[in-house]
């Protein structure tokens, strides 16, 4: 008996372990990889949208008189630059004025020979007298065309295309026209013509009332 029990000691001593699990696949675990890398960038994109957009209890409509709100404020400043741009030009004007010289064509009519004393005028002489008095002085309507309003000289061609902007805003036919004046180049902004004296007059008014400063040029008729 105690032969059989050794037998049966050394038998189960001698049985063979249990092999150990294979190690996993390469391909599960670039699978795993991956799959951890998804999740973690999934988290993040997360975590970035949670930090930008407001909750939804703070997403509110806006109100049609808040939009009204908003355009009376936009219309305010843009009325705010428009009033500076105007300062800006007008100050640019005052500067370039001094520079300006408006030429006119005031060449004299026939005049009659001074009269001797103790000598009585003939005809002609009376006639040549009274033909000057019988011309129109200029600022009476002579012709189409005879006034043009200066609202401008300028020596930047932006401040110049401004100016006329304005003046056509106001109902006033404006353009621009280069010179080139005591070696300076100058965008003058002229508003006409105008035929008569009273309409000239009435554009010099609408430019004043807007605070704009212009001087009035005879045409050569």
């Amino acid at each position: 008996m105690a032969h059989d029990f050794a037998k049966i000691r050394s038998t189960r001593r001698t049985e063979p372990a249990t092999p150990p699990p294979p190690p996993p696949s390469k391909g599960m675990l670039l699978t795993g990889l991956f799959t951890g890398l998804a999740l973690g960038f999934f988290s993040s994109f997360l975590i970035y949208l949670s930090g930008i957009l407001p909750p939804v209890g703070e997403m509110q409509v806006q109100t049609p008189q808040e939009r009204e709100a908003e355009v009376l404020a936009a219309q305010q400043r843009r009325n705010e630059e428009l009033e500076q741009a105007a300062a800006r030009l007008q100050l640019e004007f005052y500067k370039e004025l001094p520079n300006y010289e408006v030429i006119v064509d005031n060449m004299p009519g026939p005049r009659s020979a001074p009269a001797t004393s103790g000598s009585s005028p003939t005809p002609a002489a009376a006639t040549v007298t009274a033909s000057p008095a019988a011309t129109p002085p200029a600022d009476v309507q002579t012709a189409d065309g005879s006034f043009m309003i200066q609202a401008g000289a300028f020596a930047q061609e932006s401040s110049a295309l401004t100016q006329s902007e304005r003046l056509n805003s106001l109902g006033l036919p404006a353009r621009i026209k280069k010179e080139a004046l005591l070696g300076k180049t100058l965008f003058l902004v002229q508003a006409g013509p105008y035929p008569s004296r009273e309409q000239a007059n009435q554009a010099e008014r609408i430019l004043r009332s807007n605070g704009i400063d212009s001087i009035r040029i005879g045409l050569n008729q």
